[in-house]
Parts: structure tokens; sequence; C-alpha cells
């Protein structure tokens, strides 16, 4: 959400929470967000609905340790009669809860029915430090609470963000894709990769390996005005020059001033010339009587 440096800031930790009331579906798709996110999330289960002495709700208790885990976002699964499998994913910004949508699962396939299917087919798992390109399309993510709602499933399922990309190292591809006013289509695919004989671009393959979720907007939560624009915020650009023996330092860049290979800062400064023979200096006198009696 927030820009530090100039620069969009790298995936957030997740707290992946279970309701009190939550049937094996939704147990399963919290298991495959935690395949998907297993190096940034958290996983926990509902304990107890008293906390500091006051009643707490479920969000309450999901915000709650989502401050103590440092996580900036959360997602909780759910069931009641009307959603028989529900999901809550939501920001949180400054310990408070900043946004949330809400969704009914319409259709839930695990990891688990693809392991089966690609296994007979020689095809291998993604690794666990694998890059996900995250691609958002549809027209009705234009505005509203939809593209409230893409905006947080975004944040949610992207990956690390680097200057360079290895083409090799994007092994997968999330689609999140919407045709209708309330419903979002999640699918994930394995990237592969074939270079044919005499071939200037590589041929693409795209192998579905799960999960596959289709999710209905049932309720959305509008973030405060004002707590909305701290989490907008920029910092200005900084530069670290660190050095030998030396703390580090956190100055401004200025301006003609470069960063060498060994961490050093160059700078070009604009020096107007100078007659040192009408420069006043305090010793100038007793530089000239010494001259006398050299003489």
């Amino acid at each position: 959400m927030s820009v530090k440096n100039g620069e969009v800031e790298g995936p957030k930790n997740i707290l992946l929470f279970k309701a009190p009331k939550c049937s094996n579906s939704g147990r399963q798709l919290l298991r495959d967000f935690r395949i998907l996110k297993r190096h940034n999330s958290v996983f926990q289960t509902h304990m107890t609905q008293h906390m500091n002495g006051k009643h707490q709700t479920v969000k309450d208790e999901a915000i709650h340790l989502a401050r103590n885990y440092k996580c900036g976002l959360y997602c909780i699964a759910s069931s009641s009669k009307k959603k028989p499998l529900g999901l809550e994913i939501g920001r949180v910004f400054n310990k408070l809860s900043l946004e949330s949508v809400k969704f009914k699962v319409l259709d839930y396939v695990p990891i688990d029915a693809f392991r089966r299917a690609y296994t007979h087919r020689n095809i291998s798992e993604t690794s666990d430090y694998a890059v996900s390109l995250v691609i958002a399309q549809g027209s009705f993510f234009s505005n509203g609470s939809m593209k409230q709602a893409k905006e947080i499933l975004t944040d949610f399922f992207h990956s690390y963000n680097d200057g360079k990309i290895y083409l090799e190292g994007v092994e997968q591809a999330i689609i999140i894709s919407s045709k209708e006013p309330d419903l979002i289509y999640i699918r994930r695919y394995k990237i592969g990769l074939t270079c044919g004989t005499g071939a200037d671009s590589p041929k693409v393959q795209l192998y579905e390996m799960g999960p596959s979720i289709d999710l209905q907007l049932t309720d959305s939560c509008i973030p405060d005005p004002e707590l909305m624009k701290k989490a907008m915020e920029t910092n200005k650009k900084i530069h670290i020059t660190p050095g030998i023996g030396v703390d580090k330092k956190i100055i401004k860049r200025g301006k003609n001033a470069k960063t060498t290979i060994m961490a050093n800062t160059v700078g070009k400064v604009y020096v107007p010339p100078q007659n040192f023979d009408q420069i006043y200096t305090p010793h100038a006198k007793l530089r000239k009587q010494r001259g006398k009696e050299n003489d």
C-alpha cells in the first residue's frame, strides 16, 4: 500500500485465521493459501472470544493477532447457513483495520485434486521460492467494490518486487478475472517454457495447478479517508552511504552526486575563480615578517 524511498513495498505478512465455525473445506482452503504464501504467512485458529476483559468478535481477534505477528493482511475462513464457505480478506494499517471485503465461495477445487492429475503427466511442482506473475483482468474491476476487491486480492497474492526479472524464475501465474459484476475467478497455472529448434522465443505452455476458486462479492468495508491518506503517504527518497569503519549515515542525495563501486559518494561542486592576493588570512602579517627575516 505505502511507498518507501520511491519504491513499492514488498509483500506483506498474512494472517490466515480459522473462525470457530469453519468447515473442512475452509480449513483446506487456508492450507492451500499457506502453500502459496508459505514464506510470509502465519496460520492461527480461534482460541477465545474474551480478550482484555471484553467480548471480541472474530474480526477483532484476527486484527489483534495480526498486530502481534506484524501482519499487514488477514484472511478469515468461516461457515454459516447462508455461507457454507465464506472468506473475509482485509488490510491492517497502524494497528487498525483499514479496509476489507467479504466473499461467498461458490466453487472450490483444492490443490490435492490437481496434484493427482499432473503427477501422472510427469509435471513437477513449482519450487518453494517461485515468483508468481499476478494478472487481474476484467472490465468489472474498473470502479466500486470490485475495484477494491481487485486491489486487495492482488496485494494478497503478489510476490516479491525486483527491478530485474529472470524469465525462467517466473514459474507460476495467478489469474484473477471477472466476467460478471460480482463474480471473481481465481486460477493458478504453472508456466512451462520449451525452446524449439530455430525459434527466437520460447514456447509457453500453461498447466493448471490449483487451487481453483470462484468467489461472489457480498460485502465491503470502505476505508476511513484520513487513515487511507496516512497509508498512502510517501517518504522522501534517501541515500544510505556506508563507509569502512564509519557508522552508516542517512543523507539526502545532492545534486550532481553519484555513488562509486566502493560505496563512496562523489559529487561535483562549483567553485568560482579566486584571487589569492586579495584573500584575507589572520596570519598574513606574521608571514611577511618571517619573509623579511629570511632575507
